[in-house]
């Protein structure tokens, strides 16, 4: 938009990025338009290339198997069925999910769970 003013910005594409992962064992492309994060790229890569692993583990969720939900540093979040904003939207039935999610990766980094795991 600052270089070409004939370009209209489009809020809706602020967060789109993409994420490309290459198995050569696979035949056919497979495309997946799910909302994901960061945190849910390892348990893909796990189940993607057939690790075992115990998916409690770990807070994000297999991209492929996943309607996902994408949850930013304020507490706002964007599923397939919702956008909400924590900032001014106190209605959304899934914020009491969202806040869970924060109280337990803060409980995990305080009190350092994964030094229990063997």
């Amino acid at each position: 938009e600052e270089l070409n003013k004939d370009i209209k910005y489009d809020n809706n594409l602020i967060h789109k990025n993409f994420l490309v992962i290459y198995n050569s064992t696979l035949k056919e492309p497979i495309i997946v338009d799910n909302y994901s994060s960061n945190i849910d790229v390892l348990p893909t890569l796990y189940n993607l290339f057939g690790f075992n692993y115990d998916s409690r583990l770990l807070i994000g969720c297999d991209i492929l198997s996943n309607d996902g939900m994408v949850i930013f540093n304020d507490r706002s979040f964007i599923t397939k069925d919702t956008k909400y904003n924590a900032l001014n939207d106190k209605t959304n039935d899934k914020k009491n999910l969202v806040y869970d999610k924060y109280l337990y990766s803060r409980l995990i980094l305080e009190k350092d769970y994964y030094k229990y795991i063997k």
